[in-house]
């Protein structure tokens, strides 16, 4: 369990740090090109580990393969909210996201039920093999565009000067962090708490996965009317959630609404964060740098807001005086 967790932990600490300079540095070219190369990327690194399994080749595809994910999920991502009619970026984005929701579905526990029937090698050779023929189908089929539409390095710079996109960076950072702290180890706490096995944990992922379906719907009706409202409201279930999970124990009668709920709020806090942050850039990139002056210029005074009227509306100011 240790080892899987430090797997997990490298993997999203390559996401973390090497995950978004290597998107802004493929943000320029096409996407379908992009999303492409990064399935290539997946597929002959899950393929390498089944031939060469060991610790250390294991750790360097997971950090590999970790700095890639980002670049996957944004620019897909940037492309698909292009591609939608305005005002249904949201919507766009949580039917996106249900390729995710769908794998939780039905790749963990098919990884798992498949693991326990042959070992752990045939499963990374299954999705290395799967990893290629999408990379064929995305090249192939994906709507031609000329870049992802993501902002510069320079612009991206300008954002993290803006306190307000700052709070919902550290808002998504902070609520991520407590998400996988738990569901890292969710298969290991079904086999050492609840007392499944096998067959069992698949199912139980299943039915996590299945909620998260729902929870992904739900959160597409919202997100385009108040992210941030959501995603507090999300977050806050999720605490309950986890809470209660830990608290009930073995009890499977507990155990199995506490799973789904779980994993409805876990699915909708990623297309509430999503939506959430690329708002929040988009109204920062809108925002023009005259308007942060002027509110450093306006006092709850008269005199600072004085400041504010134009050149001759303060002389006739002056000569009415």
């Amino acid at each position: 369990m240790g080892g899987a967790g430090r797997f997990t932990s490298s993997f999203a600490l390559s996401a973390a740090i090497l995950g978004p300079p290597l998107t802004i540095a493929t943000s320029r070219l096409a996407p379908h090109r992009v999303m492409a190369a990064a399935l290539l990327v997946f597929g002959l690194g899950n393929l390498f580990v089944a031939l060469r399994p060991s610790v250390p080749v294991i750790a360097a595809v997971r950090l590999v393969e970790g700095a890639v994910l980002p670049v996957f999920i944004s620019i897909g991502s940037a492309a698909v909210a292009r591609l939608a009619e305005a005002g249904r970026e949201g919507r766009a984005l949580a039917l996106l996201n249900v390729g995710g929701v769908v794998g939780i579905v039905l790749g963990v526990p098919a990884g798992v039920a498949l693991a326990g029937g042959t070992t752990w090698l045939v499963c990374f050779a299954v999705l290395g093999f799967l990893a290629l023929a999408f990379a064929l189908v995305v090249g192939l089929a994906f709507p031609r565009l000329p870049d992802s539409g993501l902002a510069s390095m320079r612009e991206q710079a300008a954002l993290l000067r803006q306190p307000a996109f700052e709070g919902h960076l550290l808002l998504s950072a902070t609520l991520f962090t407590a998400m996988f702290a738990a569901y890292t180890y969710l298969v290991a706490f079904l086999a050492t708490v609840v007392g499944m096995h096998g067959a069992g944990i698949a199912v139980g992922l299943t039915g996590f996965g299945v909620a998260g379906l729902a929870g992904n719907w739900i959160a597409g009706r919202v997100v385009d009317r108040g992210p941030t409202a959501a995603t507090a409201g999300v977050a806050f279930a999720l605490a309950l959630a986890t809470s209660a999970v830990s608290l009930a124990g073995g009890r499977l009668f507990l155990q199995v609404p506490l799973l789904a709920f779980w994993g409805a709020t876990h699915a909708a806090a990623f297309l509430l964060c999503q939506v959430r942050v690329k708002t929040s850039a988009s109204a920062a990139r809108r925002s023009p740098p005259e308007r942060s002056s002027s509110r450093s210029l306006c006092g709850r005074g008269t005199r600072p807001r004085c400041r504010l009227l134009p050149a001759e509306a303060r002389g006739l100011t002056r000569n009415r005086r």
